[in-house]
């Protein structure tokens, strides 16, 4: 038998169990020819115990061959499961196939890793579609909370829709009238007032006599009694008649028209129930405050106001006020006493005081027309406390009304003395509110007369009773006091 271990070669189309049982065949001495058959002894059986001997042997190789060949088909079937190809394999050797072992090892390790890494992605899969499933349920639960809010706020914008509808309704159609279109108003109304002193009576001003025969008792005392009590002491010093007439038409158009609700163009009893309601409302439950009960006091007014005959009954207002004012300043100059003056004076002064008026009276604002009040000869305040003075508009009678600017201590800034004589124009006021709170402010400030003299000159002189400096309201004045 020959030294060379036998190969297997798998052809295509031959079995590998096929290939090694031919290898066993050719290379056994089972099936092969002996020395002796080719020495020409075939057929001769061997004698006794040789004979007996020779047939265990050969049963034995024949039982390790078939080992040899189970093996083989074990190592085969490895091979099958490699990922190597039959191609790839095609006439390796069996020693070499066995040394394949570890590596296959390698690779059933490789796969058991593959395996667990799968596994474990799977179970990171599952995990997640578990996840995927909570996310699913608390989206579901979050559109049914957000269809919640989207029906929320769509109901709280009807409502807001509602209230500023609401609001809207409650709200004037008519626009306020604001504190700068107010005080231009209030200020034309003073310089026309001026104006038409100056343009009408220049005669009587100028000449210093009561341009009057005769004139209405009752007129006149009514024309002295709109004086203030420093406007009577006033009119004892001379060039002081055109300040104190416009003094008093200011004071005319304040308690007839400004500081008169609707001027008496509404009838008395209606402004006494609004007044009574009013009142009423402060022991409502809830409670109104200021502002609330103003801005109703306004909505009605503003209802009587758009009543069919209010604007007769204005007009009509208007042109009474205007001849009694006419007869009031007729009392210094007769010519006055005429249509055409009454007319001038309507549509100069009264007229555009009592729009104003109206518009204030229907502000949410409260607007006042007021005199300083001032009196330096109260016990209070010595004729020369005169810090007030900085919360005043001064002119200066000596100096034909030039302004006086003054230093913060009742006094010129030149150093010259200053004499408070009385108000000329009343100050305009406004007042705001919320709900209880009230705030203030001086839109204009009150013009007054005063005296400015130097140091030891002596002080301004006053006219004598008699005489040509005696003053045209002195000489009324006088008038009276004797008709009595």
């Amino acid at each position: 038998m020959s030294d060379q271990k036998p190969d297997i070669i798998m052809r295509d189309g031959e079995s590998t169990s096929g290939s090694l049982n031919k290898s066993i065949d050719e290379n056994s001495p089972i099936g092969k020819p002996t020395t002796a058959d080719r020495d020409g002894s075939v057929g001769q059986q061997p004698s006794g115990s040789e004979g007996h001997s020779q047939r265990p042997q050969s049963h034995h190789r024949a039982s390790k061959l078939k080992g040899q060949l189970d093996q083989a088909n074990s190592v085969f079937l490895e091979v099958q499961s490699s990922p190597y190809s039959l191609e790839e394999t095609d006439g390796m050797p069996i020693s070499n196939l066995l040394a394949n072992t570890e590596t296959l090892e390698e690779i059933l390790k490789e796969r058991q890793r593959n395996a667990n890494l799968i596994s474990q992605l799977q179970t990171r899969l599952s995990q997640s579609e578990d996840s995927l499933r909570t996310t699913k349920v608390e989206f579901k639960e979050s559109q049914s909370t957000c269809k919640a809010l989207q029906d929320r706020i769509e109901d709280l914008g009807e409502d807001l829709t509602e209230t500023r509808e609401q609001v809207f309704r409650l709200q004037p159609l008519r626009e306020n009238i604001t504190q700068k279109d107010a005080l231009e108003d209030y200020t034309a109304i003073c310089h026309s007032v001026k104006s038409w002193i100056g343009l009408r009576l220049d005669n009587a001003l100028n000449t210093g006599v009561l341009n009057a025969a005769d004139f209405s008792l009752a007129s006149a005392r009514k024309l002295i009694s709109l004086l203030t009590k420093v406007g009577l002491n006033g009119m004892l010093y001379s060039q002081t008649d055109e300040h104190n007439i416009v003094a008093i038409v200011m004071q005319f158009l304040r308690t007839e028209i400004f500081e008169r609700e609707f001027y008496g163009a509404v009838e008395g009893e209606h402004l006494a129930l609004l007044t009574q309601i009013e009142k009423n409302m402060k022991s409502l439950n809830p409670r109104r405050d200021r502002a609330s009960r103003r801005s109703w006091r306004i909505e009605t007014l503003d209802a009587l106001v758009h009543s069919t005959d209010f604007d007769r009954r204005e007009s009509e207002r208007a042109g009474i006020l205007s001849t009694e004012l006419v007869r009031l300043v007729g009392v210094i100059d007769n010519a006055l006493l005429n249509e055409e003056c009454v007319k001038s004076m309507e549509s100069k002064i009264i007229i555009p005081a009592i729009h104003l008026a109206r518009k204030l009276h229907l502000s949410h604002s409260q607007f006042s027309v007021q005199f300083s009040g001032y009196d330096p000869s109260s016990p209070a305040r010595g004729a020369r406390d005169l810090h007030m003075l900085e919360e005043f508009d001064c002119i200066d009678v000596l100096a034909y009304g030039k302004p006086v600017k003054l230093d913060g201590k009742g006094q010129a800034i030149t150093g010259d003395s200053v004499t408070y004589l009385f108000d000329i124009l009343p100050g305009f006021y406004c007042k705001t509110f919320r709900q209880d709170i009230i705030e203030e402010k001086v839109l204009k400030k009150p013009q007054v007369l005063v005296m400015v003299t130097k140091p030891g000159q002596n002080e301004y002189q006053r006219a004598a009773h008699s005489g040509e400096d005696r003053t045209i309201l002195r000489s009324i004045y006088d008038r009276i006091r004797k008709r009595r």
